[in-house]
């Protein structure tokens, strides 16, 4: 593989100051979204439909097979609603209504189901879709646009029966090449390019806030990075979380009078400094270098995307081996980056997590599978993520030429952290293709729940998760 100096795309998901409109609603964040996609999807049902018609949704006529194009929602009766909560604590208190909550969430992580409605909207109007294929339907969510081959019955008037659907499908500019394999056996690191992911190190205020053997965990961590030559480690967001389980959303929060913290320090200052000295500990120069990225309970914005951590964060780490190659790199979530020839982008998760929420069919990489056919990296924003208001251009759409689908965003490999558990395949290019062509997904757990690492050879994409067995100890 020929060898090329590593970078990230630092200004890919950069949000200037001063851009966003905070005044603005939703709408206007998905007309952006719709505008930008419409040029490829026209040009994509000129190619796929080149007998049919091109529809706005206010002249679709009754009984006519055509094309219409615009942005999906899905109504979910299980979605969380401010409304129904404030009704419900009138009627059975606000304890109740928790711990009924609690117990709802315990049952199922998805919210989707067969009883979700579908809806298709365009700069104008929207229209009910009656989608055919329960495949299709299962793995739809909010925000995704898409081209919809289909017919408005002359007897269900406002309805729109889907036969196709087709989306951006972004295309690589290169072919991505490599050999994925499992291997049980302990890698050799000087026979390739080594990179690992580790999301979700959960780095708290106290020593005892974590799992059982979560301290001993992050010690043999550190001693096998020390031990074994990586070429950069990705830090998948979620380095920090309140000490308690079930703790603090915000970890900044103190529930105690002022006059009785003066002395204190929030959780937060206490777990970033715990974490700034674990790094500061690990071989970083001679060729390793670290790439941290914020994740939902980090110090950054919960805003995708979210900007990177700020230097300051990290006194000891930065003062002994400084910023850029072969230091510390802190990065956007979403981020994309490039590796010896490879382009990975990563994510810490939240995006594919919210996807997994609000479909009813596949698991997590089919999500990431998805996202990447979709050519948007979180659609569900800003309905149930919180995003920047962009009204003039979607910095999480990704780059794709109208005409030949080329698309300079696409992954060799697409990595998301803080996920159940360890996964990897190829994705398929397009829509219920079986090609497995496309980018390697993987999904990277939660280091604080399953003492887990995985490691990917780049030039193979070889990929070999490695767990920190703490099961004898007491």
């Amino acid at each position: 593989m020929a060898i090329s100096v590593s970078s990230v795309r630092r200004e890919r998901f950069h949000i200037p100051l001063g851009s966003c409109l905070f005044q603005s609603q939703f709408a206007g964040i998905y007309l952006a979204r719709l505008k930008s996609s419409k040029s490829r999807l026209l040009k994509l049902a000129s190619n796929r439909y080149p007998n049919l018609a091109v529809r706005s949704l206010a002249d679709v006529e009754p009984d006519e097979e055509c094309i219409i194009i615009g942005t999906i929602f899905r109504s979910c009766p299980q979605k969380p609603s401010i409304i129904k909560q404030l009704a419900q604590m009138e009627q059975i208190g606000s304890q109740l209504l928790l711990e009924s909550q609690n117990n709802q969430q315990s049952l199922s992580s998805r919210l989707a189901g067969l009883e979700d409605e579908f809806f298709l909207e365009d700069e104008v109007q929207r229209i009910s879709l009656d989608i055919q294929s329960q495949d299709l339907a299962g793995r739809l969510t909010t925000g995704v646009v898409a081209c919809i081959m289909g017919v408005q019955p002359s007897k269900s008037l406002g309805s729109f029966i889907v036969k196709e659907a087709t989306f951006i499908e972004p295309q690589p500019q290169k072919s991505i090449s490599g050999v994925n394999f499992v291997g049980a056996s302990h890698p050799s690191f000087d026979t390739g390019f080594w990179v690992g992911f580790v999301s979700g190190l959960g780095f708290t205020a106290s020593a005892d806030g974590g799992c059982h053997g979560h301290e001993l965990a992050l010690s043999l961590l550190g001693d096998f990075l020390r031990e074994n030559k990586l070429s950069r480690l990705f830090v998948l967001g979620d380095c920090i979380r309140a000490s308690a389980a079930g703790g603090l959303e915000t970890l900044g929060v103190i529930q105690q009078a002022r006059f009785l913290t003066r002395k204190t320090d929030a959780d937060s200052v206490l777990a970033m400094s715990a974490l700034d000295t674990w790094l500061s500990d690990l071989p970083l120069g001679d060729g390793f270098t670290v790439q941290l990225q914020p994740g939902v309970s980090d110090c950054v914005s919960q805003l995708l995307p979210q900007q990177p951590f700020h230097s300051l964060l990290f006194p000891k780490t930065v003062g002994r081996f400084g910023k850029g190659e072969d230091a510390l790199i802190s990065t956007t979530n979403p981020c994309i980056t490039e590796v010896f020839a490879r382009t990975i982008l990563t994510s810490s998760g939240q995006n594919i997590s919210d996807v997994y929420k609000y479909t009813s069919s596949g698991d997590v990489l089919d999500c990431m599978e998805s996202i990447l056919q979709w050519g948007h990296l979180a659609p569900t924003c800003p309905d149930t993520i919180f995003s920047y208001p962009q009204t003039e251009s979607d910095s999480l759409l990704l780059h794709t030429d109208p005409d030949t689908g080329s698309c300079a965003d696409y992954p060799d490999i697409f990595a998301a952290g803080n996920q159940p558990m360890a996964g990897f395949r190829r994705a398929s290019l397009k829509t219920g293709s079986s090609d497995k062509e496309g980018a390697l997904l993987l999904s990277v757990p939660r280091f604080d729940v399953t003492f887990t690492i995985v490691l990917l050879e780049l030039e193979s994409l070889r990929c070999l998760p490695v767990k920190f067995d703490l099961s004898q100890i007491e």
